[in-house]
């Protein structure tokens, strides 16, 4: 389903590419993404004050999503996106975020 923004919205700099996944187009830096070595943390927990970098962020969504697929046996490409569901109930932290993100990409 296209997406269509609304009219006060102005135009993208750039027409997002639709043969690739969201996970690529929010990680690689050829798709005019700030570089993930000088952005800002974009993460910071309000009572800990512990922050995530961009960087830390792409590791650890990475080493959980491998982690979640090891563990239920989720093979790339194979099956369907119903024989790969995962409820997740979680409390609202800084770690939530991630958790979200691993599952999905």
């Amino acid at each position: 389903m296209p997406f269509y923004s609304p009219s006060w919205v102005p135009k993208l700099p750039l027409d997002p590419p639709s043969s690739i996944s969201i996970e690529k187009f929010m990680w690689d830096e050829n798709y005019e993404r700030h570089p993930l070595g000088y952005s800002k943390s974009p993460f910071t927990c309000g009572i800990s004050g512990k922050e995530y970098g961009a960087l830390e962020v792409k590791e650890r969504i990475d080493f959980l999503a491998r982690a979640l697929s090891n563990e239920l046996g989720f093979e790339p490409n194979q099956g369907t996106e119903w024989d790969k569901v995962i409820g997740v109930f979680s409390f609202n932290t800084v770690h939530f975020l991630h958790e979200d993100w691993k599952i999905v990409c």
